[in-house]
């Protein structure tokens, strides 16, 4: 027998200073090891009824609604980013912003103006390098 009545009111060996921010490893104790088995379990119960309540919502005619709702707003998301993506890929190039400037035109304006710059476009782009460096600089 131990000369204290319960093994908590032993004397603890003292602090270290050096080793006092290293963390101590203790042995976990059977209370510890049943609550943390409990809580466990009970997790696992817990996920099992919301994936069981889950699959009977998206049964439902309210569930298949709401999913294709959400199913939606998703697409709507993805096409949110995709505009975004596009809009800063054009703010970079000046020839697409032109483009972008231009579709906002009414059609009897955008027509013409697209063609001439379509046929600028052509024409730089026939160019030889060395006349663009030499009209660039």
């Amino acid at each position: 027998m131990s000369e204290f009545a319960w093994s908590w009111n032993e004397p603890r060996p003292a602090i270290d200073p050096a080793r006092f921010t290293e963390h101590r490893q203790e042995t976990e104790t059977d209370l510890q090891r049943a609550i943390r088995y409990y809580l466990e379990a009970d997790k696992k119960a817990l996920e099992e009824q919301e994936a069981k309540e889950e699959a009977f919502f998206a049964q439902s005619t309210v569930g298949k609604k709401l999913m294709a709702s959400l199913e939606e707003a998703g697409q709507r998301e993805k096409l949110a980013q995709n505009i975004i993506s596009k809009r800063q890929a054009t703010e970079q190039d000046p020839v697409a912003r032109a483009f972008a400037t231009l579709k906002m035109f009414p059609v009897y304006l955008r027509e013409p103006l697209s063609r001439h710059l379509s046929f600028l476009r052509k024409k730089t782009g026939s160019r030889s390098p060395e006349r663009q460096k030499e009209l660039a600089g």
